[in-house]
């Protein structure tokens, strides 16, 4: 598995020095699949998302982890962007285009979450490569 949760504590590019039409097109690729996600179709965000996200774990894997760790938050009552950062090329993953989206959320069981998504332009479209929530 890549270490994508590394990549995104070192992301170092804040989204601002990088074309807005970019950073709009990740971020609304991420709220995207994010809406999948609140809706409790963890299957369909796996098939959503990229390759990196496919090449790393299962389908059936990824629904389960997801009911045990993401489902116990509850809906979203709040989602705020808290920061983008861009990354080319970063250490220890496959070479090109990665984008960070920081949110903070509130959920009907956690009041404050921070959630990472990390997209990559694969074939000239942003997708998911992993999501985690704290």
């Amino acid at each position: 598995m890549y270490s994508v949760l590394a990549f995104a504590d070192s992301a170092k590019t804040p989204a601002a020095t990088v074309d807005r039409p970019t950073v709009e097109a990740a971020a609304q690729a991420s709220l995207a699949w994010l809406k999948l996600f609140d809706q409790g179709k963890y299957g369909d965000s796996w098939d959503k998302g990229s390759s990196l996200l496919k090449g790393s774990i299962e389908r059936e894997g990824w629904v389960q982890m997801q009911n045990q760790t993401h489902k116990p938050f509850g809906s979203v009552i709040k989602r705020e962007v808290a920061d983008e950062r861009f990354a080319k090329n970063p250490h220890g993953l496959p070479p090109g285009d990665y984008m960070v989206m920081v949110y903070r959320t509130t959920f009907s069981n956690k009041k404050s979450a921070i959630e990472i998504v990390t997209l990559f332009l694969e074939k000239g479209h942003w997708s998911v490569v992993t999501y985690q929530a704290s």
